[in-house]
């Protein structure tokens, strides 16, 4: 269900920059993934963790009449990529994460919108990953 911003909300959220595709408010994070880690299980994580947080799953885009709308994002909708990512507002996703690989070493990445950091979302991402490497 898609519903309308108000003018106040759309200030907040710097919706220019989500409009035009600019991503000088990505937050961008990576962690080192140890050697030995089970990679389905960080998705299995991260994917409990944005079903648990109404915050990281809500998405926000234009329609054709320029309105700002928000919507709940779908679990079964892309945030996963294994590619090193380029992260565009337009993509119409506030939060993606990726694993990737460099010079023998693979990484969890991810990135999201500044929206995001009302100090629960981030914290609660941060320590769940966390906890990755004492159960790993």
């Amino acid at each position: 269900m898609n519903s309308f911003f108000t003018n106040l909300q759309e200030n907040l959220l710097f919706s220019a920059e989500l409009k035009y595709g600019q991503p000088i408010y990505t937050i961008k994070e990576a962690w080192p993934i140890p050697f030995n880690t089970d990679i389905e299980k960080i998705k299995s994580v991260i994917t409990n963790i944005i079903a648990s947080s109404d915050a990281l799953r809500f998405s926000y885009f234009y329609d054709f009449q320029d309105n700002c709308l928000k919507k709940k994002i779908s679990l079964t909708d892309p945030i996963w990529t294994s590619e090193n990512l380029s992260f565009d507002m337009t993509d119409n996703l506030l939060f993606v994460a990726g694993i990737y690989e460099e010079l023998g070493t693979k990484y969890l990445k991810l990135q999201f919108h500044h929206s995001l950091l009302d100090g629960w979302s981030v914290s609660k991402v941060i320590e769940k990953i966390s906890a990755l490497s004492t159960t790993t």
